[in-house]
């Protein structure tokens, strides 16, 4: 129970602190997926290429 300002500021400090960690969690997984998409596009586009120095005939 917040009786006096020190309480006030423990709690909002600890609320800004879990904030902080789900923004931080949240940052790294889109880099993560955003590494994982352009790996995949990186691997089509070498797919590709390969496809089309081959010769089919």
């Amino acid at each position: 129970m917040i009786e006096n300002v020190n309480d006030f500021l423990s709690v909002a400090f600890l609320i800004l602190l879990i904030l902080y960690g789900f923004f931080l969690t949240y940052k790294v997984f889109v880099k993560h997926h955003a590494h994982k998409m352009q790996q995949l596009e990186s691997d089509y586009y070498l797919e590709d290429n390969d496809d089309s120095r081959t010769d089919f005939y």
